[in-house]
């Protein structure tokens, strides 16, 4: 999908996302414990960026654990929603496929939950080069992705008049596409959806360093 279109959609649709999705971790324990987890291991390392933000919540999550967190997201409009949510981090509107005010090794951690979801294999590929470059030596990165095979087309989004493309992974393939982009898979997690909570999706979290060389 062009970058550019990709934007203008979720434009349309932020403040419906953040009216529905903004407490979403409360009902997600699995979710907070993760990030829970990724927060202790990048304690005291450096900056976190919480890529594709959405309206901030899980940057708010993390800086409510004394994590030093900044946001970035595609949707100005999306920005403006998380900067309402989370008054107090520091959000920017910015594209995870050139990350191209993010200087080389400056970033201690980057959480990335579902955002991957709107891309190509090729549009994959290109963001999680732009993680491995900004991420300090031994940098950690954690991604949550939905597991599946294929792309559904969804044409009217969040009831709004916005078409937007989902994908779906298979977990060995990303696993495969995350080193070879330079990471070290160090975990690979897989649950199965909340019930009435959430897409009836199973979900697969990874954690991966960035190699040192």
């Amino acid at each position: 999908m062009d970058i550019e279109e990709l934007r203008a959609t979720y434009d349309v649709v932020a403040a419906e996302y953040a009216s529905r999705f903004a407490n979403e971790l409360s009902g997600k324990p699995f979710d907070r414990k993760m990030l829970e987890w990724f927060a202790e291991r990048v304690d005291g390392h450096g900056e976190i960026l919480d890529l594709g933000c959405g309206p901030g919540h899980v940057a708010l999550y993390l800086h409510d654990r004394k994590a030093k967190v900044r946001g970035i997201d595609l949707s100005d409009e999306m920005i403006r929603q998380a900067r309402l949510v989370a008054p107090n981090v520091p959000f920017e509107q910015g594209d995870m496929l050139t990350l191209y005010r993010v200087p080389d090794a400056s970033i201690a951690g980057i959480v990335a939950l579902y955002s991957l979801v709107n891309f190509d294999n090729d549009d994959v590929d290109r963001a999680l080069r732009q993680m491995h470059r900004v991420l300090i030596a031994n940098g950690l990165l954690l991604l949550a992705v939905h597991l599946g095979e294929g792309t559904v087309q969804v044409d009217r989004f969040l009831d709004q008049d916005a078409s937007l493309p989902f994908t779906f992974f298979n977990g060995n393939r990303l696993r495969g596409q995350v080193e070879a982009a330079g990471f070290v898979v160090t975990e690979a997690i897989e649950r199965e959806p909340y019930v009435g909570h959430e897409y009836p999706s199973r979900r697969s979290y990874i954690f991966a360093t960035r190699s040192p060389n």
